[in-house]
């Protein structure tokens, strides 16, 4: 079975809240509130205690298939500008949807995406809970999302990898792994919990078996909508951006929506900026005179070398018909004086087992390859 699905970005679950005012139908039970009120036998006088929202909605298949909804109403902090004042907060009642790529079935592993996110829409449409419109579904704000991308690999290969990057990490006091026979991972920040104690400098990242994962904790789920040579030998890495601040950090910022998100962000590029939190820097060199434009160019060059891409190649881009002459001759003589420097990696080092294909996927440069070598040999 062709499995095109690895070393692909994808959301496996978020939250999406939308404005409840934007939603066209809800269930009265999503909706009808009720107040809980205490009485004085001996006076009776009866004093208000608390107002509730309506019940959520749930759909615990779990037990069945494998697959969990929810979906509820809750009230969000909106913020709201005024021309020639502070923006202010006000509470507005949002509806809620917890997604998962299980949503999918048959198709879990192309995960939520651009052009995945439809399927789910008509699925939560099918429930009748709510209606909306795809383009307000794809406006919702989103929170607590998973982001992950799949591999193949053995356990043997496994085992390697994740001593690999224990040998690339800070703080090996931050990571934790364990090989059951329901559960062999290795995961960050704490040992329990580790969603819910992550930060924005340490977020939650983990290594681990998808094929065991399907064998023994989602065993439901795969045995009704998957074949086993669909997760035979298949490893997940995943991360998860967990609020606000981690957002801002991540300079998510203008992506508010999940179709924002989907559409625009580079889940690739957040994948191993995430990972990269905990990996050995490499240390500065000392500066011999470069400028940073320079010193960006010498990076470009590398990435270049690294792609195979040939000299002649790397030369022509320097030696160009679209600028003066004279331009001309002093992008040629940068290209020489470049090509001097001992930064340029004129021999790439060579890798094509898992950890390379790994780490080449989240973005670590060959620097950090041989920080990793160089603990093996310590």
């Amino acid at each position: 079975m062709d499995r095109d699905f690895f070393f692909i970005s994808k959301v496996d679950s978020c939250k999406l809240s939308i404005p409840l005012k934007r939603i066209d139908e809800v269930i009265p039970q999503l909706i009808e509130h009720f107040t809980d009120y205490r009485t004085n036998r001996e006076t009776g006088e009866t004093r208000e205690l608390k107002s509730f929202l309506g019940d959520p909605f749930i759909i615990d298949n779990t037990g069945v298939d494998g697959t969990y909804v929810k979906i509820w109403i809750e009230t969000q902090i909106t913020h709201i500008k005024v021309p020639g004042s502070k923006s202010s907060q006000v509470g507005e009642q949002y509806l809620t949807i917890l997604l998962n790529s299980k949503h999918l079935h048959q198709n879990y592993f192309r995960g939520i995406t651009k052009e995945t996110l439809k399927d789910i829409y008509e699925y939560m449409m099918s429930l009748k809970v709510f209606s909306c419109s795809y383009e307000v579904f794809q406006s919702g704000r989103w929170s607590d999302l998973d982001i992950c991308f799949d591999f193949a690999g053995t356990e043997i290969e496994f085992e390697v990898l994740k001593k690999n990057v224990l040998n690339s990490v800070k703080k090996r006091e931050y990571w934790f792994q364990r090989k059951l026979k329901n559960n062999n991972g290795l995961w960050s920040p704490t040992e329990r919990e580790p969603r819910k104690n992550s930060t924005p400098t340490k977020p939650y990242v983990k290594f681990y078996s998808k094929e065991l994962d399907f064998k023994t904790k989602s065993k439901l789920f795969s045995q009704t909508y998957l074949k086993e040579e669909q997760y035979k030998n298949v490893l997940r890495y995943e991360v998860t951006i967990k609020n606000t601040q981690h957002k801002r950090r991540l300079g998510l910022d203008e992506y508010k929506t999940l179709g924002d998100l989907l559409n625009r962000g580079d889940l690739r590029v957040l994948c191993g900026v995430m990972f990269m939190e905990y990996v050995e820097k490499p240390k500065r060199l000392i500066d011999t005179g470069e400028s940073p434009t320079d010193k960006v160019l010498i990076d470009m060059i590398n990435e270049l070398i690294g792609m195979k891409v040939p000299s002649t190649r790397i030369y022509s881009i320097f030696d160009r018909y679209d600028v003066i002459e004279r331009s001309r001759r002093n992008l040629i003589k940068k290209y020489h004086e470049l090509m001097d420097n001992e930064k340029i990696k004129k021999e790439k080092l060579q890798g094509n087992d898992l950890t390379s294909s790994v780490y080449e996927y989240l973005g670590l440069d060959e620097n950090q390859k041989k920080i990793e070598e160089q603990k093996k040999k310590e």
